[in-house]
């Protein structure tokens, strides 16, 4: 579970982009963070990861506060997250195959089950045709798929994806939301998307979807602050 309470964050010469934001992720769900650009969702999915100090209040992964976390606590967390930025970051050189496989490797799978995971990412994804071709050369929808492919595939605990939908085609687009709502029964995992993608709003519905507005995260289907509900949490 995720708790944010009462956050705030400030850059200089800049009016507050979060005062008093308040809200709670249930694990094993699917939550939507929305708002205009520069509202503050990929601020938030980093202050959420660690990646981003903040000035006050609190975020607490399963009650573990993420800004009182030493180093190695702070690793040991992140191990379990993994996050999609905009950018894909992918190995233009390397086949989508050998993209999925890194982070894989790097955790020490090797053998059968390495392929055997590898192989699962590429069907759950319908990556099959361009299994080995260089990423390089991959439409901007394709290359998309392959980092949430890849982000997937170490079985993270949470996944923070910012605009998983960049590229993709509306049609793409509402097959994504598909995949991404079966995530939680599938894999286990408690996902949060950040986005201003209508299509992609529509297909999630208002369930799990959370506005950014005058500094505060707001429910869409009826607009109020979360902290009574992060308090609750906490008490």
């Amino acid at each position: 579970m995720i708790t944010i309470q009462n956050l705030s964050k400030i850059f200089p010469k800049r009016d507050p982009l979060f005062n008093g934001a308040s809200l709670v992720i249930p694990s094993h769900s699917v939550t939507v963070i929305t708002g205009p650009s520069g509202s503050g969702k990929t601020t938030l999915l980093r202050m959420i990861r660690g990646d981003e100090p903040y000035e006050g209040g609190r975020i607490l992964i399963d009650r573990h506060e993420v800004a009182r976390l030493n180093r190695r606590s702070s690793m040991m967390l992140k191990r379990d997250m993994a996050m999609v930025c905009q950018e894909n970051n992918l190995l233009p050189e390397r086949s989508v195959l050998e993209n999925i496989a890194l982070p894989l490797r790097i955790k020490g799978l090797h053998g059968t089950l390495l392929r055997t995971r590898v192989e699962k990412m590429v069907e759950l994804f319908r990556l099959e045709d361009v299994a080995f071709t260089a990423c390089g050369v991959l439409s901007g929808g394709e290359k998309r798929k392959v980092s949430l492919a890849r982000a997937l595939s170490v079985s993270p605990g949470i996944l923070l994806a910012d605009e998983p939908s960049g590229g993709l085609d509306p049609l793409q687009t509402i097959e994504l939301v598909t995949l991404l709502f079966a995530l939680p029964l599938e894999e286990g995992t408690t996902l949060v998307i950040a986005t201003h993608n209508q299509t992609l709003l529509e297909g999630l519905g208002v369930h799990g979807t959370w506005r950014i507005r005058e500094g505060k995260l707001w429910a869409d289907e009826a607009p109020h602050d979360a902290m009574v509900e992060a308090e609750r949490f906490l008490s």
